[in-house]
């Protein structure tokens, strides 16, 4: 299976545990959170037939995303992306400067930083949907060199925070 394929069914098949209400798996991954990606036993049955032919940091993304798509209220939607949904909530807290940054810090965040700042931000998001296999397949390319996913996230943020500050506007 591609790269793209693998992302899409692993999402698919979380999106299948929720809607299943399969409480135990999803207890699961939901207590996995409080472990480093990839280190809770309980978990492997769930996770490591999605990972097995995965070496490098980047198996470690989907224990952490499954884990966030367990804790999240919201569901998969593929009509807007996290960057989108975090500039949106951004732009309707007006003036508070604090979720902002914490997107910013997480565009810079190193590796062991990265799993507490992607869970705080999409904590904040909860009951909000968004696209889990474009963050899944984001995430995949987070340690490139050239930061290309971290531009393409703050380019997305910003156009929408600002669309978004404008159409606030405007109703005022």
């Amino acid at each position: 299976m591609d790269q793209n394929g693998l992302t899409s069914s692993f999402i698919d098949y979380l999106v299948a545990l929720k809607s299943r209400e399969d409480r135990r798996k999803l207890a699961v991954l939901k207590r996995a959170i409080s472990f480093p990606p990839g280190t809770y036993i309980r978990a492997f049955p769930i996770i490591e037939p999605w990972v097995r032919s995965i070496v490098s940091k980047e198996r470690e993304l989907f224990y952490l995303v499954a884990s966030l798509f367990a804790l999240h209220r919201g569901g998969h939607s593929d009509k807007q992306t996290f960057p989108e949904v975090i500039g949106r909530y951004v732009a309707s807290q007006k003036g508070s400067k604090t979720i902002e940054n914490r997107f910013l810090a997480l565009l810079d965040a190193s590796d062991d930083e990265l799993n507490v700042m992607l869970r705080r931000l999409v904590a904040i998001v909860d009951e909000q949907s968004f696209d889990w296999k474009n963050l899944l397949s984001h995430l995949r390319f987070w340690y490139h060199p050239d930061k290309f996913v971290q531009m393409r996230w703050a380019r997305k943020f910003y156009e929408v925070k600002e669309d978004s500050e404008k159409k606030g506007g405007e109703e005022e």
